[in-house]
């Protein structure tokens, strides 16, 4: 028996689901946070996400500009993208792990307590210096958006090395106990087994199975509400104190986002007084504006929980703080149409394996600004490589040739 529920999931569907999660996320959950805190900010959160819900939901519905680019494609075997892709990310990968200071899994294997796991995962990336610093950058353009497209169309096409490409690209996901950074691998899997193809209930239980049990592993690593006998503090605060991995995951997954929005808002209103960014807070942004650049994220964390050891502690916020900040109700309103725009693009794109990444690009803005998905994560990349580029299988090149298309195949490849 296949699982029906999951063809509510395809790209059709993206921005009326994303349009949900916001209001319902972000909006019914700020309203209940309120009345659990009396934090009118949490108030300000909500109005925020019912205006930016509406506006992607709208926006994805109507037809401002030619949603595909009609026009000859350069034509690219699926062995030469998975040459180039992951010839390219082993290198990376091996850079990585062959400078780290220690490699957080093996750490905890080797019985290293929770505090420095957390700084060797910082250090692990995000706390590089000298011309490692744009470790993170390479990594975020890799993983965030190109090796899960990459991944989606291998199981589309069922090309042959596509299961090495997969335990590999997830081996590395899970190495530095990042809590989900392994669905980069796991969503495109699922979403060409479930969205594209009929899979079954078994299958979908297995998987799912697997994911909480991942997601559960690297909670227990990284210690998360161990050595806590009583669950204390308000659950929408920075205060509150889990009890048990469990626990901590729920509140993590649940309030965290939500009152770590509205502590941006805060420290906006109260540290910068409600003065307008104007981009500083991208770095694209303020390189082309000329701006000082502005590390918010880093600013909030510190407001919230005082900076880390590396100085690397960030608090993102879903990506309608991130455009209120900088210009105001008018940056909601023009990044939420914007990425009804995308939705309606991604939706009306006759390539499935930019269908199988929507759920990343949407969990991203849900998370983290707009611009830094699009520049940082590499989705723009893609949506580009998605209009100039089109990717074919040995045999389904060879039966177009024979039919009298003579675009010509840049590497032959069987499954």
């Amino acid at each position: 028996m296949s699982v029906q529920v999951f063809k509510y999931f395809r790209a059709q569907y993206a921005a009326t689901i994303f349009s949900l999660a916001l209001l319902l996320g972000y909006g019914g959950g700020a309203l209940f946070a309120y009345f659990s805190t009396d934090n009118g900010y949490f108030v300000d959160l909500a109005f925020l996400a019912l205006v930016s819900s509406v506006t992607v939901f709208v926006f994805s519905k109507v037809s401002l500009i030619r949603e595909r680019i009609i026009g000859p494609k350069i034509i690219l075997g699926v062995g030469l993208l998975f040459l180039a892709v992951f010839g390219l990310f082993a290198c990376f990968a091996a850079m990585v792990l062959g400078t780290a200071e220690g490699i957080p899994l093996l750490a905890w294997f080797s019985g290293a307590d929770p505090e420095t796991l957390v700084v060797l995962r910082e250090k692990f990336l995000k706390a590089r210096e000298g011309w490692q610093a744009i470790f993170p950058y390479i990594n975020g353009l890799f993983t965030g958006a190109l090796i899960p497209y990459c991944l989606a169309y291998f199981f589309l096409e069922k090309f042959k090395w596509r299961w090495l490409a997969f335990f590999a690209f997830l081996a590395y996901c899970i190495v530095f106990i990042e809590k989900v950074f392994f669905l980069k691998a796991m969503i495109p899997l699922l979403y060409v087994a479930f969205c594209v193809r009929s899979g079954s209930l078994s299958t979908f239980v297995f998987v799912a199975s697997l994911c909480v049990s991942i997601v559960i592993f690297l909670g227990v690593v990284s210690g998360f509400g161990s050595g806590i006998e009583e669950s204390s503090g308000d659950f929408f605060s920075g205060q509150y104190r889990a009890v048990g991995t469990l626990n901590y995951l729920a509140w993590r997954a649940i309030a965290v986002p939500i009152f770590t929005a509205a502590d941006a808002l805060a420290y906006f209103s109260e540290g910068l007084h409600s003065n307008l960014l104007m981009g500083a807070t991208s770095s694209l942004l303020s390189a082309i504006f000329g701006l000082e650049r502005v590390e918010f994220e880093h600013l909030v964390f510190a407001y919230q929980w005082g900076q880390t050891e590396t100085g690397t502690g960030s608090a993102n916020s879903v990506y309608f703080v991130d455009a209120y900040v900088n210009f105001g109700m008018m940056g909601v309103v023009m990044f939420s149409a914007i990425i009804g725009v995308i939705f309606r693009m991604i939706a009306n794109s006759a390539d499935e394996a930019l269908h199988a990444i929507w759920p990343l690009f949407a969990f991203g803005l849900y998370v983290s600004g707009l611009v830094g998905n699009l520049a940082s994560n590499g989705f723009i990349l893609i949506f580009l490589f998605c209009a100039i580029v089109q990717v074919r299988h040995y045999k389904t090149r060879r039966r177009d040739i024979s039919g009298g298309m003579h675009a010509p195949a840049l590497l032959p490849e069987s499954r």
